[in-house]
């Protein structure tokens, strides 16, 4: 049997590397710009302001605070988008978190817990827990495989798999659409992953 361990360096890499590939990204990251743009244009104009009006030093201090409270709202939007983009823009995969891979003899399973966007494990936090009942198990039999691809250290598996979820989840579309199709990014410490699926395959 052999079991290949998450990564988090990796998994961070491949998944930014999705997220450059996605059209979405370019779009969103632009959106960013701007919000920066107009969070910094906010404090400028601020300043120009205290610079051509006198005011008393209660004054500078009340125009400072109300720029300053003004520029952080565009400031938070752009973190919130950024952190959603990294998300939606990898999804699944960005879902997928703390997943490992075993190759029994006869079964290949891909041990993996579901994570939403606002958990810390979404983003390859080195401070996210994982409990053991929440971990999903998708499984197929070699003799099920139809076809293993390996592209852009993304795994795809065509073949009659099962998922076991927990008892907490649901046996939504995800479960179900998983079945005859599943992927998965190669994001283990042991860099030859893909040559040792392919020869335990073959």
């Amino acid at each position: 049997m052999v079991t290949f361990m998450p990564k988090l360096s990796e998994r961070k890499r491949i998944l930014m590397n999705i997220c450059k590939n996605n059209p979405q990204w370019k779009k969103r990251m632009l959106a960013i710009v701007l919000l920066l743009i107009v969070s910094v244009g906010i404090i400028v104009f601020t300043v120009y302001l205290l610079l051509t009006h006198r005011t008393t030093t209660f004054g500078v201090f009340i125009f400072l605070c109300v720029g300053i409270c003004l520029s952080c709202v565009p400031l938070f939007i752009s973190i919130s988008l950024k952190n959603s983009s990294k998300y939606k823009c990898a999804f699944p995969y960005s879902s997928y978190a703390n997943a490992m891979l075993v190759l029994s003899d006869n079964t290949l399973q891909y041990v993996f817990w579901r994570v939403g966007p606002h958990e810390p494990a979404a983003y390859s936090s080195k401070r996210a827990v994982y409990n053991d009942k929440d971990k999903f198990i998708y499984s197929i039999r070699k003799t099920d495989i139809k076809k293993i691809t390996i592209e852009n250290e993304i795994c795809q598996i065509t073949g009659l798999g099962t998922i076991q979820i927990p008892e907490w989840a649901s046996e939504d579309s995800f479960v179900k659409n998983k079945n005859k199709l599943f992927s998965f990014i190669m994001a283990f410490e042991e860099k030859n992953a893909d040559m040792i699926i392919n020869e335990w395959r073959n």
